[in-house]
C-alpha cells in the first residue's frame, strides 16, 4: 500500500485513508463538501465495524487501525466544517446591493 514520507498532514491523513478504507485514490481527491461527506460517511462506517470485532473480542480486532480511524474522522470532520465555513463566507462577502442602501436626506 502507498505511504506518505511527507510530514504534512493532509498528505499522511490520505495516506492512512488508503491504508484503512476501501476507497480508490480518486475517491479521495474529490474535495467538494458532498465529497467530503462521503469520505466522513465511510470513515463513520468502518470505525463501527472496528468497534464490533473489538466489543465481540475477534481476533482482527485492531487497536491500531482503530485509534487511526478515529483521528482521521476528527481530522476529516473539522476539514468539513472548515470547509463549509468558508464556502458559507464566500457566499455571503459583496457587501450590501445599491438597492439595500438607505439614502440619507
Amino acid at each position: 500500500m502507498w505511504r506518505s514520507n511527507s510530514h504534512n498532514s493532509e498528505a499522511s491523513g490520505a495516506g492512512d485513508a488508503l491504508q484503512l478504507l476501501p476507497l480508490w485514490p480518486r475517491d479521495l481527491g474529490n474535495r467538494t463538501a458532498e465529497g467530503r461527506k462521503k469520505l466522513v460517511a465511510v470513515i463513520e462506517r468502518e470505525l463501527r465495524k472496528e468497534r464490533r470485532r473489538g466489543i465481540a473480542g475477534s481476533p482482527a480486532y485492531n487497536v491500531a487501525r482503530h485509534a487511526k480511524l478515529v483521528r482521521l474522522l476528527k481530522d476529516e470532520r473539522r476539514s468539513l466544517a472548515e470547509f463549509e465555513l468558508s464556502q458559507s463566507g464566500k457566499r455571503s462577502r459583496g457587501g450590501p446591493k445599491k438597492s439595500d442602501q438607505r439614502r440619507e436626506p
